[in-house]
C-alpha cells in the first residue's frame, strides 16, 4: 500500500467526530504521514522533534547483537519505527527471515504475558505480537505484513502462547533502507486491541531461519548463556 493513501484507506475514519483529530482538531482525511515508508531515506526522522522519539541501542555484550539502535515515533495515527541491523547478521534474505513486535499496548503490568525476551522476569506484560518476514522466498524485499496475535497464556507468565487473530493487510507496511535499516509503520485504527491513551511499551526481535538474531531493548548479559533482559523501550503518543 502506498503510505500516500494512508488517510483515505487505511485511517478513513467510521465517525470523525469520534476518530483523534475529529471536530475542533485536524481530520483524518488530511493526515499526512510524518515518516515516509516507500521514499528508500530515512531524513525524515531528522524533521521530528527528538524529545518525542524513544530511542534503544544496543547493549555493550548482548546475546543478541544483530539490533544496533531502535527508534519509534508514535502520533494519534501511527506507530513508525526505524531499526539498524547488523548486515552480517541478517546475512540470510528469505521469507523465515523477519521480525516480531511485541507492545504492552495497554501500558498496564497487570496483563499480558511473554517476559521470555524482556524484564521483569516473572512479570510479562506484552499484550499483542506480531510476525512477518521481510524477504520473500527469492530473497527480494517484501513489506512487513505480520500475522497478529494476542497473549494467550498465563497472566504475566511466559512461553510461546498466542492466539493469531483476523487483522487487515493494510495494518502495516515497511521498507528496507540501504543494507541495515529498517523503517516501517503500524496503523492504531487497524489494530484489534485497545490501547492506552497515553503511552505504550514496545520491543523488537528480528530473525534467521525463526531464530532471533537481534533483540531491542536489550541489557548486557549476566553470562555467556542468558539474555540481558531490559525493559520495553517507553513510548509517549504524541497527540
Amino acid at each position: 500500500m502506498c503510505i500516500t493513501m494512508l488517510a483515505v484507506i487505511a485511517c478513513k475514519p467510521k465517525n470523525p467526530a469520534e476518530q483523534p483529530g475529529g471536530e475542533g482538531g485536524e481530520s483524518m482525511f488530511d493526515y499526512i504521514p510524518p515518516i515516509a515508508i516507500n521514499d528508500k531515506s530515512v531524513a525524515d526522522w531528522d524533521k521530528l522533534d527528538k524529545s518525542k522519539v524513544s530511542e534503544a541501542t544496543c547493549a555493550n555484550l548482548p546475546y543478541f547483537p544483530g539490533l544496533k539502535k531502535m527508534k519509534v515515533y508514535a502520533d494519534s495515527v501511527c506507530i513508525f519505527y526505524m531499526l539498524e541491523y547488523d548486515p552480517q547478521e541478517m546475512a540470510s534474505h528469505t521469507d523465515v527471515d523477519g521480525m516480531h513486535i511485541y507492545i504492552n499496548a495497554d501500558n498496564n503490568t497487570e496483563t499480558g504475558g511473554f517476559w521470555d525476551l524482556f524484564a521483569p522476569i516473572n512479570k510479562g506484560d506484552v499484550d499483542i505480537m506480531f510476525e512477518g518476514a521481510l524477504w520473500d522466498a527469492d530473497g527480494n524485499e517484501f513489506s512487513y505484513t505480520p500475522t497478529f496475535s494476542t497473549w494467550s497464556g498465563q497472566t504475566n507468565g511466559e512461553g510461546w502462547l498466542w492466539a493469531e487473530k483476523p487483522v487487515s493487510n493494510k495494518v502495516a507496511g515497511s521498507q528496507l533502507v540501504g543494507d541495515n535499516i529498517i523503517e516501517g509503520r503500524l496503523v492504531l485504527e487497524l489494530i484489534p486491541f485497545t490501547f492506552d491513551k497515553v503511552a505504550f511499551e514496545i520491543g523488537v526481535d528480528i530473525y534467521q531461519n525463526f531464530e532471533s538474531v537481534g533483540l531491542l531493548p536489550q541489557g548486557d548479559r549476566p553470562d555467556g548463556d542468558h539474555i540481558g533482559r531490559a525493559k520495553k523501550l517507553y513510548v509517549k503518543f504524541d497527540k
